[in-house]
């Protein structure tokens, strides 16, 4: 009878293990599963999942930062039935890196799966802005942090982690052309240190002699792209503005065309315009140009001659001063507008023969004298003294382009004088 009890016995065991199983899998197991999907939903694990092999939990999931993966496995390990291992916690969590500025320093936060990679972002943000003072304190590092297949490798600035802190970092193209007393000021962003040194390269060098300050332009990557920059036609357009005798201000901004103010003759206009076309794209320019007859009447305009040295600012002094008035009447030279002739004719003289001297008329009576033809008499009268005098009629021009002087030189009775006024300039 007891080995029939015993017979039976074995032979039952293997149903009642089959039966513990088949409860435990209807009813114990999804039980635990759910307690522990429970547990990690509401320790903020996005994705969880849980998974059983009898007693033995594996779990899974993305984690925001390492506390909170942390968190989630120590809720799963207080749940009674479960058997819990370190090695079995599958929650990963994604790398991330965030950016805050405050004025000229910027903070970096996040988590990254090692130090190389922090030194990673360190540079390549420090490198797009420099300008920037960098805190990484809050950039922490964990073996438990993923940046996953598509960021896998070495962080670039391409990286799915920087393009936006990059794009965020990112100021408008502007530039701005401003004079101080006998300095230009250069102002502005440019995307690149090539073309800062372009766009300085083409203004230095300026026959006008100008200082130029270039400390307030800036050429950087974190520079966005706009129409004035997109080609060499920036650099080309001030070249030709700085030949000018005194530039005027401009300014060009990423959402608007360029504005220009300055002196300018017609010929110097229409280049102007033309070159700031290929600049500003299909942006309107905005051109506030005073216009003159010639680039002898521009503010600033110095001679070229080549004459000897120390001849040629007593002559310019002496030419700024003089005005030869033609007698009304007689459309002659009066006698003591001769005697201004005979002063600078030495002078004239004196500075060999690079010297070039421009010689224009204004004013005059309109019955007589105050058209072109009489204007040019007047100038071809003067021009004969001087060259009765000496003075090489090669190195004398005459042009229809009015006043060229201040009239200072005029006697106190000068509103009763209807005769033409000479006035000579050195080119």
């Amino acid at each position: 009878m007891r080995s029939t009890i015993v017979l039976v016995s074995l032979l039952l065991l293997p149903v009642l293990v089959i039966a513990h199983l088949w409860l435990y899998d209807e009813d114990m197991k999804p039980d635990l599963a759910a307690r522990a999907l429970s547990e990690l939903k509401h320790a903020g694990i996005h994705k969880p999942a849980v998974q059983l092999a009898y007693l033995d939990a594996t779990i899974s999931g993305i984690a925001s930062d390492v506390e909170v993966r942390e968190r989630a496995a120590q809720a799963v390990r207080a749940i009674k039935g479960l058997h819990y291992i370190e090695a079995n916690n599958l929650i990963v969590v994604p790398a991330r890196v965030a950016a805050r500025r405050e004025g000229a320093r910027l903070a970096l936060e996040g988590w990254l799966p090692d130090e190389k990679s922090v030194q990673g972002v360190i540079r390549i943000v420090g490198e797009f802005r420099p300008d920037l003072e960098l805190d990484a304190k809050k950039l922490r590092i964990s073996k438990f942090v993923s940046t996953g297949s598509a960021g896998a490798g070495e962080i670039t600035a391409g990286h799915r982690l920087l393009r936006p802190i990059l794009a965020a970092l990112r100021v408008p193209a502007t530039f701005a052309v401003e004079k101080a007393g006998d300095i230009y000021l250069l102002k502005g962003s440019l995307p690149s240190e090539e073309m800062r040194r372009a766009v300085i390269e083409a203004v230095e060098d300026n026959p006008g002699g100008w200082k130029i300050d270039a400390t307030a332009l800036i050429g950087a990557p974190h520079v966005e792209q706009a129409a004035f920059t997109k080609n060499n036609a920036l650099p080309v357009f001030l070249r030709s503005y700085f030949s000018a005798p005194t530039p005027g201000t401009l300014e060009f901004s990423a959402d608007g065309g360029p504005r220009i103010v300055a002196d300018a003759t017609r010929q110097m206009e229409a280049e102007w315009i033309g070159l700031l076309r290929d600049v500003s794209g299909a942006a309107k320019v905005d051109a506030r140009l005073n216009i003159v007859p010639s680039i002898y009447l521009l503010q600033g305009y110095r001679p070229t001659s080549e004459v000897v040295e120390g001849t040629l600012e007593p002559l310019v002094e002496a030419l700024n001063h003089t005005g030869i008035v033609l007698d009304a009447a007689t459309h002659m030279i009066p006698d003591e507008e001769a005697a201004k002739l005979d002063a600078l004719a030495p002078l004239m003289m004196a500075c060999g023969p690079g010297l070039h001297v421009v010689l224009s008329a204004s004013g005059g009576d309109a019955a007589h004298n105050d058209s072109a033809s009489g204007h040019k008499a007047a100038c071809e009268a003067v021009k004969a003294k001087l060259v009765a005098l000496g003075v090489p009629a090669a190195q004398m021009e005459i042009a229809a382009i009015g006043a060229l002087h201040p009239q200072r030189a005029l006697p106190p009775d000068a509103e009763t004088q209807t005769g033409a006024r000479v006035e000579l300039l050195v080119k």
